[in-house]
């Protein structure tokens, strides 16, 4: 990727973020989670570089009618934003559109197209985002508390596990 492409890649991360905040600076798609108690904003890091991504043009000629898999930041943890589209049987252009105005946003939208309640929703994205962060950690922690490769291999090894089962689950359920 040239410098070009890599600056307007960056820049459009970075914009995302900036929509992704309400008229106070606070941003809308962070919260605290119901299951640690921790304010986490893995999902959001992943929502925001794949609508990023989504937005940059065409890089090659695979690219022209598919989407890339491969994103500058976070590329391991995108994954996430197809498999919870899939879940609720929404296109991930839906997802993306209701996640960047907000995660009450998402969850309301999630909740009217499965018929369920926000409460229901929320706790599944929580488990999905506690999961995710655990994976985030296990990639990206090196810098200041390095994990050794094996006990991080064994954390996104669980935690893909876990969000596999819950997505699993939450299938079952609305079939």
């Amino acid at each position: 990727q040239s410098g070009l492409e890599n600056l307007y890649v960056t820049l459009t991360h970075e914009v995302y973020h900036a929509l992704s905040k309400d008229e106070f600076g606070k941003d809308r798609l962070g919260s605290r989670n119901r299951y640690n108690g921790k304010y986490n904003s893995t999902l959001l890091e992943t929502i925001v570089e794949t609508a990023a991504d989504r937005t940059v043009f065409s890089r090659t000629e695979n690219d022209k009618y598919f989407f890339r898999k491969e994103t500058n930041g976070y590329p391991e943890m995108t994954f996430v934003v197809p498999v919870i589209a899939a879940t609720y049987g929404v296109s991930e252009r839906e997802f993306l559109k209701h996640a960047i105005m907000g995660r009450d946003n998402l969850i309301n939208f999630l909740a009217s197209t499965a018929k369920e309640t926000s409460n229901e929703v929320a706790g599944f994205l929580d488990g999905i985002e506690l999961n995710l962060a655990k994976m985030h950690k296990a990639l990206y922690s090196k810098r200041k508390n390095p994990i050794p490769e094996d006990k991080a291999r064994d954390l996104i090894s669980e935690s893909i596990f876990a969000i596999s089962y819950i997505c699993n689950s939450k299938l079952e359920d609305r079939y």
